[in-house]
């Protein structure tokens, strides 16, 4: 059974009620003004403190990777100078190719191939001067044109100087043409031969899991066939100048080697000569040289 209720506890609580009830009616107003007067004080201490916050709040602990990189974003440019209103994004999908192609018929954004041999450090860059294998496909359809296009890819070097492409791969077209003789057309065959950068081959060991990304250039141009019976109606020609030769899904014969010189002449120097049999060389530019010395 509940317990009686003490009626004199209670009544103590009613008269003290009572009592707080009167005190807080008789000084209401100035409770209300204190109380204004409060929140005004707490008001303009806090509002000249305040302002905008421009994160979000964190709710992880400090030693957390969504806080960890925050600070690893503040090393980096705002996406607004990286990418600024005028930027257009880039293609989605490329197009890989399957060996070396004609810019010409093929958008090639990459050139896949696998790798034949690898000799050498394909990734090493090209010192501006060497030696390239060279494979050869000649197009030996009856044919009735006096001309015949020929097109040349170098992998392994992203330009060519004049002097190498008018007189090293001009002297080596018309050097090699085997049983097939043709001469370059025009007075020089800097006239009749052009070249352009091509998209980089990827080149690829299964083997070894060996890799190399090179750039690639094409010459092109045209020679005279001397036969139009016997003489070849299109000549392509593969010259690998790196360390690694792709495998041709072509029938291609071995070509002598295609050695670039540099553009520049260059002094030898033979350290086993002794210093008393050397003679220095100075060169003076700018110099009118009278043609005879009194």
């Amino acid at each position: 059974s509940p317990k009686p209720v003490d009626s004199a506890v209670g009544h103590v609580k009613l008269r003290m009620l009572a009592c707080w009830i009167r005190i807080v009616h008789k000084f209401r107003r100035c409770i209300f003004l204190l109380t204004l007067c409060i929140m005004g004080l707490f008001l303009g201490l806090s509002i000249p403190m305040a302002k905008q916050g421009d994160e979000m709040p964190s709710l992880f602990p400090k030693e957390h990777n969504r806080n960890a990189g925050s600070k690893v974003r503040e090393l980096f440019d705002p996406p607004s100078s990286s990418f600024p209103h005028t930027f257009v994004e880039p293609s989605r999908t490329e197009v890989v190719c399957d060996g070396p192609k004609d810019p010409d018929e093929y958008a090639c954004a990459i050139t896949w191939c696998e790798a034949r041999s690898w000799t050498g450090d394909p990734s090493a860059e090209w010192p501006g001067e060497g030696t390239c294998s060279c494979f050869r496909q000649m197009d030996m359809e009856p044919c009735s044109s006096a001309t015949a296009p020929v097109k040349m890819i170098l992998v392994g070097l992203d330009q060519l100087t004049t002097r190498q492409l008018s007189i090293d791969i001009g002297n080596f077209l018309v050097r090699n043409g085997g049983d097939v003789q043709f001469t370059l057309r025009g007075p020089t065959s800097r006239t009749v031969l052009r070249s352009r950068e091509l998209s980089p081959i990827f080149i690829q060991d299964w083997g070894t899991g060996e890799v190399a990304l090179q750039p690639a250039v094409q010459v092109l141009g045209s020679v005279k066939r001397v036969d139009l019976q016997t003489s070849a109606c299109a000549i392509e020609d593969m010259c690998y100048c790196g360390g690694a030769v792709c495998k041709s899904r072509r029938e291609m014969t071995a070509m002598p080697d295609l050695t670039l010189r540099p553009s520049v002449r260059r002094l030898l120097i033979d350290p086993t000569r002794p210093s008393s049999k050397r003679m220095k060389v100075k060169s003076f530019f700018g110099l009118q040289v009278p043609s005879t010395v009194k």
